[in-house]
């Protein structure tokens, strides 16, 4: 009942942003655009019936971000397409020239595009250049953030702790870089070996899930959550998982770390005082934010003034986010 109720409201809040959108743009200021996609159907119909899908232009506003001092306010973009769709030049063309065009009508400083897209368009050839924020570094940050907050807790030696990272696409091949400097071995898992790639001494590049069983943090970076579940039995026990799949892992792999490996599993989330997504995103909490909003909320705020990892985490950590390491969100 409760699920229905907010898909209601959410049906609601999109019908008002659709029809007197002109009228927001001229009363209201965004500062900066987020750009997300539905991880299926069930995400689709946490913003109204699935049917109403078809009536609707293929990008528009679902939500904002709830104005801070210093951060501003930011308009939610959505699509019912599915990701698949971003492999193809043309929709990802016609995607870039319609968040151009969006910017223009806001006045938006920054832009974020949401999940595998970024990855999506660079590997087709087309390049993200400001005011599109690439999303990497904010993500890293995320995750580094987070591990440094457990290892803090649990009191854990950094120079003898293992970090197994799944997936060593767009955001993995940083954050595999950005790790083996942090701890004292890395597990980079890949289904599709690169031969030509070169890693510092303590990563270990490989597809097999076997070296997970060593990992005491392991972070799963896959296109989609159930693409992760072969590796749940190379899991050892108590071992902490961080999600940042989209969409995120499913219910019966959480609660198999739980039950099963005496583990923890966090989404790769972080928060900032006074920031909400209104409405919250399927699968969230409402002041849970994902790197690519984190990325677009700095460069909002500082501009795109970073060049390093380190460079972006201390404007991260002055804009004020903070890491979260809260149970999962079924909706």
């Amino acid at each position: 009942m409760r699920t229905k109720l907010r898909s209601l409201v959410k049906t609601i809040l999109l019908f008002f942003f659709i029809v007197f959108n002109p009228l927001v743009r001229l009363l209201v200021k965004f500062n900066y655009i987020f750009f997300t996609y539905a991880g299926g159907i069930k995400d689709i119909r946490e913003y109204g019936p699935a049917f109403l899908a078809r009536f609707f232009p293929s990008i528009i506003p679902v939500g904002y971000l709830k104005k801070k001092d210093g951060v501003g306010r930011g308009i939610m973009l959505g699509t019912a397409m599915s990701i698949k769709l971003f492999n193809d030049p043309q929709v990802i063309q016609k995607t870039i020239t319609t968040m151009e065009k969006w910017g223009k009508k806001t006045g938006a400083k920054a832009i974020a595009l949401g999940g595998q897209i970024p990855s999506f368009i660079e590997r087709n050839g087309f390049e993200l250049n400001p005011p599109f924020v690439r999303s990497v570094f904010g993500t890293v940050f995320i995750l580094d953030a987070i591990v440094k907050k457990i290892v803090a807790d649990r009191n854990l030696g950094p120079n003898n702790i293992s970090v197994g990272i799944i997936g060593i696409g767009f955001i993995g091949k940083a954050l595999t870089q950005y790790f083996s400097g942090l701890y004292r071995r890395v597990v980079a898992i890949e289904k599709h070996i690169d031969t030509a790639a070169v890693w510092p001494d303590n990563v270990t590049y490989t597809d097999s899930r076997e070296h997970l069983s060593t990992c005491d943090i392991i972070v799963i970076l896959t296109g989609r959550g159930d693409e992760a579940a072969e590796v749940l039995k190379y899991i050892k026990e108590g071992a902490v998982v961080l999600d940042d799949a989209h969409p995120q892992l499913p219910r019966e792999f959480v609660q198999s770390i739980y039950e099963d490996k005496r583990g923890s599993v966090f989404k790769a989330v972080v928060g900032i005082k006074g920031v909400r997504f209104i409405p919250k995103l399927p699968s969230f909490k409402s002041h849970w934010i994902p790197g690519c909003a984190v990325e677009v909320i700095v460069a909002t705020r500082y501009g795109f003034n970073y060049s390093s990892q380190e460079q972006f985490n201390a404007l991260a950590v002055e804009t004020g986010f903070y890491p979260i390491t809260e149970p999962h969100a079924f909706d």
